[in-house]
C-alpha cells in the first residue's frame, strides 16, 4: 500500500508538471530509463546501496543523464527520485502515470482472452462493441488462453466479463448445485 501511495503522488506531480502534448515522449523516456535500471548490472545496486551518500548518487546520476537524450523534465524527475531515495518506486510510478493519462483521456485498457488467435475482423468487432459499452477508447491487449474451450473472456481492472464456454459450464454447475 505504501508503494502505491508514493507512486501515485510522484506520478501525479509529474503529470501536472508536463505539457500533455509531451505525454508520449515522457512515458517513453520513463520506460527507457527503467529498462536501463533493469539491464545495467551496476547502476541499480549502486543507487539502492545505503553505503553511498545521497550526494554521490546524485552526482553519478547527473553524469549519466548528461549522456542520455531525455527531456529536462525527465532528467529533473529522475534526479528528484534519486535525491529522495525513491528510484525503486519507478515501475509503480510509470504504471500510475499511465493510469492518470488513461483516466483523463477516457481510455480503457482491456485484456481479451480467447482460446485461439482472433483474426483482425473479429478483433475490430470486439473492440467496437467494447467501445460502445464503455463509451470511450479501448486499448486492447489480446491473449491466447488455451484453457478456454471457446468464446472470450474480457478483463477490465478487477472486473471480468465471461463469454467463454468454460464460464457458461461453471455457471450451469453452480446453478445445478444450488437447486439440489
Amino acid at each position: 500500500m505504501r508503494a502505491e501511495a508514493i507512486a501515485k503522488r510522484y506520478a501525479k506531480g509529474l503529470f501536472e508538471a508536463i505539457d500533455e502534448k509531451s505525454y508520449g515522449k515522457i512515458k517513453d523516456e520513463l520506460i527507457s530509463f527503467f529498462n536501463i535500471l533493469e539491464t545495467d548490472k551496476e547502476l541499480k545496486p549502486f543507487l539502492e546501496n545505503p553505503f553511498y551518500t545521497r550526494y554521490q548518487k546524485i552526482e553519478a546520476m547527473q553524469n549519466i543523464l548528461k549522456h542520455l537524450k531525455y527531456t529536462e523534465e525527465i532528467k529533473s524527475f529522475i534526479n528528484l527520485l534519486v535525491e529522495k531515495n525513491r528510484i525503486s518506486f519507478l515501475p509503480y510510478i510509470i504504471d500510475e502515470f499511465i493510469k492518470i493519462w488513461e483516466d483523463k483521456n477516457n481510455i480503457f485498457p482491456i485484456d481479451i482472452y480467447s482460446p485461439i488467435k482472433l483474426d483482425s475482423e473479429l478483433k475490430e468487432k470486439v473492440v467496437g462493441a467494447l467501445g460502445k459499452k464503455f463509451k470511450g477508447e479501448i486499448a486492447p491487449r489480446f491473449h491466447i488462453d488455451e484453457n478456454l474451450i471457446g468464446g472470450i473472456l474480457i478483463k477490465y481492472k478487477s472486473t471480468y466479463f465471461d463469454g467463454s464456454i468454460v464460464g457458461a459450464l461453471n455457471n450451469l454447475k453452480e446453478k445445478i448445485i444450488k437447486e439440489s
